[in-house]
């Protein structure tokens, strides 16, 4: 069966400054073949995947070249996609003969933000539907909790084709008494956070306690380390005690997200 929409894969971001030693560092560490390349003003400006590798494997062997900065290396331009466009992606990354392409959504302040990036192994893999996601048992009620819009949204557009899952958007600033709280115990089987943009960690730290209480998963995705600032550190460490509480760290995959339902479901 082919699906109408397509899930944007999350991604890696680095700067046109760093060295390309440690970008191809965090490519080996994290089994990546991609980076997406942001400027000082953090605007898109250039992608870095195995075929610039390749093309440049002689000058990058040589060892002064090591701390050169990304932006030596890296293609221009990107090319990007709407989000509610995905249904376009292989027309579009065959007429402009790429790989990879960013999908992007707008925030409330009307700036472009890149929530996901399709490539085309992975748009190979999604003409069939996900044959994980069709072992869930029942269906899954999941809210998330995402600052910027982008987790969230990237999470309805990949899981869009699927009966058996329904994600709804979580508003923390309505989350003010008990029967707000109740209202999340009763209509979910897990919650989503995104904590990268959150800040209200003494908050989300009582939701968190409410609900591991009342033995309801919480799914936490958080930066990598070199990313986290000093709250969210701490409050990481406060939830270690917390047995129904787990973190994934981005960049994450969607097939990652619907193993951990399935361990929901297998745990009933």
């Amino acid at each position: 069966m082919i699906k109408e929409q397509v899930s944007p894969t999350p991604f890696v971001e680095v700067f046109v400054s760093d060295p390309i030693s440690s970008c191809l560092d965090l490519m080996l560490e994290k089994g990546l073949h991609f980076l997406l390349v942001y400027d000082d003003q953090h605007s898109l400006t250039g992608i870095f995947t195995l075929h610039d590798l390749l093309k440049n494997f002689a000058s990058l062997k040589e060892e002064q070249n090591s701390n050169k900065p990304m932006r030596l290396f890296m293609s221009q331009p990107v090319y990007t996609l709407a989000a509610d466009d995905t249904h376009d992606a292989a027309k579009v990354m065959l007429e402009r003969g790429i790989h990879h392409l960013p999908i992007t959504t707008t925030n409330a302040e009307g700036k472009e933000k890149v929530i996901g990036v399709i490539d085309s192994n992975y748009l190979l893999k999604n003409f069939i539907d996900f044959g994980s996601a069709s072992r869930l048992k029942k269906r899954l009620r999941m809210s998330v909790y995402s600052p910027d819009g982008a987790l969230l949204k990237l999470f309805t557009i990949s899981f869009h084709p699927y009966d058996k899952i329904d994600v709804d958007k979580i508003w923390l600033s309505r989350i003010q008494d008990q029967p707000q709280l109740d209202s999340l115990l009763h209509n979910n089987d897990l919650l989503i956070f995104d904590l990268e943009e959150s800040g209200h960690y003494d908050k989300i730290y009582e939701i968190f306690e409410f609900l591991n209480k009342h033995k309801i998963k919480v799914l936490g995705f958080i930066p990598l380390p070199k990313k986290q600032n000093k709250d969210l550190i701490q409050f990481i460490g406060k939830t270690k005690s917390m047995t129904n509480v787990s973190f994934f760290e981005k960049p994450f995959h969607v097939e990652e997200v619907i193993g951990f339902c399935l361990e929901i479901q297998g745990e009933e």
